[in-house]
């Protein structure tokens, strides 16, 4: 039984972008873009299961987000960093993907994904290293993120939480941060 990914409709997901560091590893602080798709449920193997793709840690110096209009990507896993995956039940890697973005209005723009994905399997004989994985879908950015305790100086204040961002964004395109879920503050897009 082979998996039924040219029946995949795309349902929703998001772009957003983080700013992070990791100096235990070497990675500098910088600006790292994600874009993830999820897609309706699928039938497969008498069961449901809610399948998602995402391509993350793209290191696009935009300072405003709307240069995300027009953006494209072609890059293999790993590649400047990058990482691509297919989620059933656990990641399987995008070996390859290809990305296109386009504003439509507001903070949408319209995202195609093809990626070519390393399908381990989930029921025996299904494995497929070169699985093809399509996607169109009016996504929402939906800022800038910044964790404190992913940067070193932690920022504490509205001004240094500011103060890191303008190393990366021009606040003019951006709102105040807000709170993001319990750890973190994201710069919305104005539109």
């Amino acid at each position: 039984m082979a998996f039924p990914n040219t029946t995949l409709v795309p349902s929703g997901g998001q772009i957003l972008a983080h700013i992070f560091e990791n100096r235990h590893t070497g990675l500098a602080r910088g600006l790292f873009w994600s874009i993830s798709i999820k897609f309706e449920p699928i039938s497969y193997g008498g069961d449901e299961y809610s399948c998602s793709m995402m391509c993350e840690w793209i290191p696009w110096r935009l300072r405003n987000w709307l240069e995300l209009d027009g953006r494209r990507l072609s890059v293999d896993y790993g590649e400047e960093g990058i990482e691509s995956s297919f989620y059933l039940t656990e990641h399987d890697i995008g070996t390859h993907t290809e990305l296109a973005l386009r504003h439509q209005s507001e903070n949408l723009f319209e995202t195609q994904v093809k990626m070519v994905v390393d399908f381990y399997g989930f029921h025996n004989g299904d494995e497929n290293p070169q699985m093809q994985i399509d996607a169109t879908v009016a996504l929402p950015f939906l800022g800038v993120l910044v964790i404190p305790d992913n940067l070193f100086p932690k920022p504490t204040t509205e001004q240094e939480l500011r103060d890191v961002a303008a190393d990366f964004i021009d606040l003019t395109s951006f709102r105040s941060s807000e709170p993001w879920m319990t750890h973190g503050s994201i710069f919305p897009p104005k539109f």
